[in-house]
């Protein structure tokens, strides 16, 4: 479901102390930050937004980056599906 927690989890190798988050309707065009730094434990409990009626059906991605160096990152760790039903709206990983 929307506006409830979800786990977002990645792998990581090397020293990278801190992450950034970030989702992207649209292949990262343009994205909305979810966290901008957060300590790199390879976990982030994230309340997955609603998107509006206005903009259903979507899918989403997820974008972990070191916060030191924007190019290492990773743009298909998570989709979402984004779907309303007469029940509510969810969110599918």
């Amino acid at each position: 479901m929307t506006n409830e927690a979800h786990n977002i989890t990645w792998n990581s190798t090397g020293t990278i102390p801190n992450v950034k988050l970030t989702y992207s309707y649209d292949n990262f065009v343009t994205s909305t930050t979810i966290v901008a730094s957060v300590v790199n434990t390879n976990t982030y409990s994230w309340t997955v937004p609603d998107p509006g009626i206005n903009n259903i059906p979507k899918s989403a991605k997820v974008r972990v980056e070191d916060t030191r160096d924007s190019t290492v990152n990773s743009d298909q760790l998570l989709s979402i599906s984004i779907i309303t039903t007469s029940r509510g709206t969810f969110a599918i990983f």
